[in-house]
């Protein structure tokens, strides 16, 4: 009797093949995402560009003024024509980049375990990302519309001041919809042990 119940102890602690192919898929998906928040962390260049350019034609629209965008250096011009032109670089610093690669590290933690299901996480990452973007966003045009409008002295506030507190705000809104999204509906729990029988 010992040694039945032994073995269907040893049979209970064994990983039901449910759980061992969910870890055959959350392992590639979870190193997936922590592998694409280092790259975007070190190697953001592109993704300055990117925001460069999103934000010419918005800057144009809120200042009415000519805005020329150069990708190459990160930089968006305005005021071009005037006596009063700007050139704002997006620099490492000030980037969405920075935020949206610990949003994927956080993706990549919280996949493995298997609490919250794929699909969830990655409807969060896609809405908690794209929401900081929008926040970086909307914190350079706001520097080039007080720039524009107030000269040096906007550029100092916004940039310093509103921006900052911007984005934290930005960052604090993207992690609670990320952890609201995940948590929404019955979250993928392991399948705990059987439990053993004696005879």
């Amino acid at each position: 009797m010992t040694e039945s119940l032994r073995s269907a102890t040893a049979l209970g602690r064994r990983p039901s093949p449910r759980r061992v192919a969910g870890w055959v898929v959350r392992a590639p998906v979870s190193v997936l995402l922590l592998a694409s928040a280092g790259g975007l962390a070190t190697r953001n260049a592109w993704f300055r560009g990117l925001e460069s350019v999103v934000a010419g034609p918005v800057v144009r629209f809120c200042t009415s003024s000519v805005v020329m965008v150069r990708p190459a250096t990160d930089t968006v011009f305005l005021g071009l024509y005037t006596p009063r032109v700007y050139g704002l670089t997006i620099t490492p610093e000030c980037t969405s980049a920075l935020p949206i690669a610990a949003l994927l590290a956080l993706a990549g933690a919280v996949a493995l375990p298997g609490r919250f299901r794929l699909p969830r996480i990655g409807v969060a990452l896609l809405v908690a990302a794209g929401g900081m973007f929008a926040v970086n966003q909307l914190r350079i045009v706001m520097i080039a519309w007080a720039a524009h409008t107030w000269g040096a002295a906007g550029y100092g506030w916004t940039h310093a001041t509103v921006g900052s507190l911007l984005i934290l705000v930005g960052i604090a809104a993207a992690m609670v919809a990320f952890f609201v999204i995940c948590g929404g509906g019955t979250p993928s729990a392991p399948t705990p042990p059987r439990t053993p029988k004696g005879r």
